[in-house]
């Protein structure tokens, strides 16, 4: 429930075409490197391939930027199975490549 809450209010479904298929991607951003750490335990006791990612943003004077990014059509079809999303811009966007 909790990653479910968490992706349908800041999570992102990229969709985009790699070798002439689409290809998604899974991403959630946090500046709260405690929950982003929190969230990549979840995901490994879910069994969830991710990578996570820092991005420097002191040149701009904001706090860094935490990435976790779940590549892939079989995961993301993956994550819709067991977090079932209910937004309904995120299930638009993934019925469309099912």
């Amino acid at each position: 429930a909790f990653l479910r809450g968490l992706y349908d209010t800041d999570g992102c479904l990229y969709v985009y075409q790699r070798n002439g298929k689409p290809y998604t991607r899974i991403e959630i951003n946090s500046v709260s490197k405690p929950l982003i750490y929190q969230i990549k335990l979840i995901l490994n006791n879910l069994g969830f391939m991710f990578s996570l990612h820092r991005e420097d943003r002191y040149k701009y004077g904001w706090n860094d930027l935490y990435k976790i990014r779940i590549s892939g059509t079989n995961m993301t079809k993956n994550w819709f199975y067991l977090i079932k999303p209910e937004n309904p811009k995120h299930i638009s966007k993934f019925s469309r490549i099912k």
